[in-house]
């Protein structure tokens, strides 16, 4: 592979990044830092359609960006095996326990060390204290569990280990990349989570199976949504 091609794939590859999570990265440290009272939209839907067509533009991006590359989805792990489904609810159990065991960790250690109940225990980010139609609220955690796992993980990683040569560095930049634009949560969960992120870039390096994490993704979302609201 020539270091002119390279030179580009780097190119765009920022390109998608950044058309893709400047905004979520912005956004998530704002409230990080501010952390504004929850201020849901009068109308709930629009929140969701306005996110999901947020998540379709870098995609979109994405698909010209390897087809002008002369690659395609299943390049950056796409396909479909029915052991994908099985795998899928694995990797889902093991995100599950890993978030809230360690979560529920870090709570005893900073109660313990403060004397003091942390607030990212309880914080409820902005866009989760709205009630959207099951149909729009379905729609919008299978864009945002397709838009995640095809980005930081089927993209990042795999052109990262191409133009690198070194796991290691792709491995972070996909852990430390979702954790960023998670820490709108608080340190705590976006600690917490980021357990998650770490197992599913583990499985992925060592698998290149995109679908079984979209879908894990979508069920951890599912599940945490009923959990948190119910």
């Amino acid at each position: 592979m020539d270091k002119g091609f390279n030179s580009r794939r780097s190119i765009e590859l920022a390109l998608v990044l950044l058309v893709g999570f400047s905004q979520p990265v912005f956004n998530s440290v704002v409230i990080w830092l501010f952390r504004p009272p929850p201020t849901p939209d009068p109308v709930a839907e629009i929140t969701y359609v306005r996110s999901i067509l947020v998540e379709l533009a870098p995609l979109a991006v994405l698909l010209y960006v390897l087809r002008q590359q002369n690659r395609g989805l299943s390049d950056i792990g796409f396909g479909f095996r029915w052991r994908d489904v099985s795998a899928s609810i694995l990797l889902a159990l093991a995100g599950i326990i890993s978030f809230y065991v360690t979560r529920r960790g870090f709570i005893l250690i900073f109660t313990y060390l403060t004397g003091e109940f942390p607030v990212d225990a309880y914080y409820v980010p902005p866009a989760a204290a709205t009630s959207p139609s099951r149909l729009l609220f379905a729609a919008f955690l299978c864009m945002n569990a397709i838009f995640d796992e095809t980005l930081v993980r089927g993209l990042l990683i795999t052109d990262v280990m191409a133009l690198t040569n070194r796991a290691w560095v792709a491995f972070a930049l996909s852990v430390g990349l979702q954790t960023t634009y998670h820490l709108y949560q608080g340190v705590i969960s976006a600690l917490a989570v980021s357990t998650i992120f770490v197992i599913f870039s583990l499985y992925f390096m060592r698998s290149r199976r995109l679908l079984p994490l979209i879908l894990a993704h979508f069920l951890i979302d599912l599940f945490t949504f009923f959990t948190f609201f119910l």
